[in-house]
């Protein structure tokens, strides 16, 4: 019975960062408890299964500002004839710029619709 071994030999990869980059993502991926090299081992091992890029990535070709983005939003709420409120679009901004999760919002929804039910 012939045995196969696989020889795994690691290649360094170095990358040219901003040092800020580098200080702010290490501490972010340490309270995540992972480290920068695994994060990018973990984004190479996916490019490779996936046969893409991991993330999205656009082109500058049709840049959509987040104001854009709001408008398109209404327009379709508007359209179920479900208007949204300001506080409903300042939901939507705290959102998109992380003040604020979409499981906060959703939790918040539902709070609201139970309390508009007379359940607790």
């Amino acid at each position: 019975m012939s045995t196969t071994t696989i020889s795994r030999t690691n290649n360094l990869i170095q990358v040219r960062v901003p040092a800020d980059l580098k200080e702010r993502t290490a501490k972010l991926f340490e309270s995540l408890g992972t480290t920068t090299s695994d994060v990018i081992r973990m984004m190479l091992v996916r490019a490779d299964e996936t046969k893409s890029i991991p993330f999205d990535v656009r082109t500058g070709a049709y840049p959509i500002t987040a104001t854009e983005r709001l408008e398109e939003i209404k327009a379709t709420f508007a359209l179920e004839d479900m208007p949204l409120s300001n506080e409903d679009i300042q939901e939507l901004i705290d959102v998109e710029l992380a003040r604020t999760t979409t499981e906060a919002l959703r939790e918040k929804t539902i709070r609201e619709i139970k309390e508009r039910q007379g359940l607790k």
